[in-house]
């Protein structure tokens, strides 16, 4: 990759400021304040934008508001870069707000942002594959600023991240990403003592419950005595008013014309009452109980449900094998897939070499026949094995191609005008796309994204309708198990009845309901005939009325009933008084309190989330320590290759050899030249230590395949003494040929070294 162009429209103190750069080393001296390290941020600012890394918000970092314009409302810039072959132009708007970010093809205009990675919490599209090269990495390996050599504690998860991806090739596995993932988690399951967490919210629940079924058990506990203490009392008050009857009874009996009324009421109560008697002596029935009728209708209406569902089955499964048995759209489907494909490649092919200058052209203009013969070869040979009028007549148009192009590289190539070969690429490219409009019209799709997805979604439709038919086979089998089930239970119970069918069950059921109905109404009028009077009183008075015996009623004071009558009813009402209070704090307590078994059913889920959480907590404890296990086992895989790249940079630095070693948190340590015993990296003086940082910056770009992305240099070599610059210099710059190098100096140490090492160089004077 290499950074054509800079365009400062609106960045710090710049305003319309445009550097170009060119391959290899880029000079670029300017004294003190001159905006080195302006342009130096820029082009972070143009990768990355001034953002904290956040995965899911927009928060700006404090560059946002450090390079914002001192003048003007605008905070924009442009960069023309070069990647595998392709002019880029990259825009960015870096005021908050109206922030955007877009790329297009320089050559063509085309806006290729859709085309790059998206970052869903900055809503913005990202130059770089995410996992490639993001801003810790940018900073910590090709971009060195003014005595920032030295590597920060961010290199360290981001180099174990990179190592992990690079054994990975190809995999989206991202290390850091699943120890976070791992991390988030268990602090959202948290610890029983954290009681912000979800564990310790769970168990400050359960505790809560506990406490709360304590107070439930005891009022429980309470409403059992009060309600025994209920019946009691009910129980007396019952006797109490079954006496206070008697008593009224009595009082009634004394006057003979309320006896008679009450005798001929009796009387005719009793007669329905023999009538009924009689009525149910006449039709005996088997007793069929309210359960049983509505077990044998539930069983009915689950057959008839279930042979529903089978016919159902049955035409479905049909349905789904007539549709497998047209298998010609499929076929016809694939082949258009493949003519598109090919048609595809040979657009392409054509934009390419509508770009091609001239003389590149003409010199391959047998490229362009040969390949259209070899299309319509292939169109014509499927054409005729499938008997397909499209790949025929598709196959023609290319035959014809193919003699236009022979006709004009033998005959007329050296006569045409770059205007006519033009217009026959135009004309050719029209042709190609009036098939590929032919297609999306013929699937009545609006674009080649929408008419490749159809067709991968219907070519995968037979697969979905045969998975659809074993599927229903499956059900089917169940259900007529679950059939059968049900129609053997429902015949037992018709034999266990002796009828035939479903009708006579409900004929039987109906004749019972009418029998209940005559016994609910001889208790009835039990019930009335017992409150008139006894049947020995009734027989007593039928004797009396007929003239066949005298009444016999015994004499009684009324004065002495009507007494005893009114103290019966005191004590009745006094009971019922105590009742109701009873009742009402009973009612009371039920309504402060919490149901027992909706607290014991809470109590159990809560239990058992705990027991969950507690489970998944040390399921990520296991996880995580299998991944730093595999992070350690990676780390001695690739430490030997970054020491022998760190031991062979720093010889070329020192011309000394001396041993290197890079623990996993990225911390260096260095071989004692005097004692040879190993000791950190900042116990040697500040430009030695800048040149193990440089060895140690250059081996990781090595590492982690970098090489192609250009280095950028502001002010890195201030602590070098010149001996220590001419060789960082030669070690930096050696490659330059191979790799775009931007030196940004304020002294002309840099630039003197460079002639004296005749390396080729282009100067940037700000």
């Amino acid at each position: 990759m290499i950074i054509r162009e800079l365009h400062l429209v609106a960045f710090g103190k710049f305003h319309d400021k445009i550097l170009v750069f060119q391959d290899g080393i880029n000079w670029i001296h300017g004294r003190n304040e001159s905006g080195k390290s302006t342009i130096h941020k820029f082009i972070e600012g143009m990768f990355f934008g001034f953002f904290k890394d956040s995965p899911t918000r927009k928060v700006y970092s404090e560059d946002y508001d450090k390079y914002m314009p001192l003048r003007g409302r605008d905070y924009f810039g442009v960069m023309m870069v070069e990647k595998d072959g392709r002019l880029l132009r990259l825009e960015r708007n870096f005021l908050k707000g109206k922030d955007a970010f877009h790329i297009y093809d320089q050559t063509t205009g085309e806006d290729l942002s859709h085309g790059y990675p998206y970052d869903s919490g900055l809503r913005l599209p990202v130059f770089f594959e995410p996992k490639t090269m993001n801003r810790n990495v940018f900073r910590n390996t090709i971009s060195m600023g003014q005595l920032k050599v030295r590597t920060d504690e961010e290199l360290a998860g981001e180099l174990k991240e990179r190592i992990f991806q690079f054994s990975h090739t190809g995999s989206s596995v991202s290390l850091t990403g699943a120890l976070d993932a791992l991390k988030k988690k268990r602090e959202e399951i948290g610890s029983k003592t954290r009681k912000s967490s979800s564990l310790g919210q769970q168990v400050q629940r359960l505790d809560e419950l506990e406490a709360l079924w304590k107070i439930a058990r005891q009022n429980r506990d309470r409403l059992l005595i009060w309600a025994e203490e209920k019946r009691k009392l009910q129980e007396e008050a019952h006797r109490l008013e079954q006496e206070e009857g008697q008593l009224e009874h009595r009082l009634e009996n004394m006057e003979v014309k309320k006896v008679h009324e009450k005798y001929k009421a009796y009387e005719k109560l009793l007669k329905e009452r023999t009538q009924w008697e009689t009525y149910l002596q006449e039709q005996p029935l088997p007793f069929l109980s309210e359960e049983t009728y509505s077990k044998a209708l539930m069983l009915h209406q689950d057959r008839l449900r279930l042979e529903e569902e089978e016919k159902l089955a049955e035409k479905a499964m049909a349905q789904i094998q007539e549709k497998l048995d047209r298998d010609e759209l499929a076929t016809e489907m694939e082949l258009d897939r493949q003519r598109f494909v090919v048609w595809t490649k040979e657009k392409a092919r054509l934009n390419r070499e509508r770009e091609t200058l001239p003389p590149k052209r003409r010199k391959g203009a047998l490229a362009l026949p040969i390949l259209a013969a070899l299309i319509a070869l292939t169109f014509g040979a499927v054409g005729i094995v499938y008997d397909n009028f499209y790949l025929l007549a598709a196959a023609g148009l290319f035959a014809v191609a193919v003699v236009y192009g022979i006709r004009n590289a033998m005959g007329k190539r050296g006569n045409q005008k770059e205007g006519e070969e033009e217009e026959r690429l135009r004309q050719y490219g029209e042709k190609m796309q009036g098939m590929m409009e032919g297609f999306l019209k013929k699937y009545e799709v609006e674009d080649e994204e929408a008419l490749t997805a159809l067709w991968e979604r219907e070519l995968m439709h037979p697969q979905n309708l045969r998975n659809r038919m074993e599927y229903i086979q499956e059900n089917r089998e169940e259900r007529q198990r679950r059939l059968d089930a049900k129609i053997q239970e429902f015949d037992g119970l018709l034999q266990q009845w002796e009828i035939q069918d479903m009708e006579q069950l409900l004929q039987l059921y109906q004749r019972q309901k009418r029998q209940r109905r005559a016994g609910d109404r001889i208790r009835e009028l039990d019930g009335t005939m017992d409150a008139l009077m006894t049947d020995e009183e009734f027989q007593r008075l039928h004797l009396f009325f007929t003239g066949k015996a005298p009444l016999g009623v015994t004499r009684e004071d009324g004065e002495a009933l009507k007494m005893e009558l009114q103290q019966v009813g005191g004590r009745r009402s006094a009971i019922l008084e105590k009742i109701h209070r009873l009742e009402g704090e009973m009612l009371s307590l039920e309504r402060e309190g919490t149901d027992l078994a909706d607290l014991e059913e809470e109590m159990a889920w809560v239990d058992q989330k705990i027991e969950e959480g507690q489970r998944r907590l040390k399921a990520l404890s296991i996880a995580e320590e299998k991944i730093e296990e595999a992070s350690k086992t990676l780390h001695r895989e690739v430490a030997p290759k970054l020491h022998e790249y760190m031991e062979a940079h720093m010889k070329t630095i020192t011309g000394i050899h001396r041993e290197l070693k890079v623990d996993q948190g990225s911390h260096l340590r260095v071989e004692d030249a005097e004692t040879s015993a190993m000791m950190d990296a900042d116990h040697l003086s500040m430009g030695a230590a800048d040149q193990l940082y440089l060895a140690f910056r250059l081996s990781i770009i090595q590492t982690l395949g970098l090489d192609a992305f250009p280095l950028i240099l502001d002010e890195a070599f201030m602590q070098f003494d010149d001996e220590r610059l001419e060789r960082a210099m030669s070690l930096v710059c050696g490659t330059g040929s191979n790799r775009q190098i931007l030196l940004f100096t304020s002294q002309l140490r840099e630039k003197n070294q460079l002639d004296r090492l005749e390396m080729t160089y282009h100067p940037v004077l700000l």
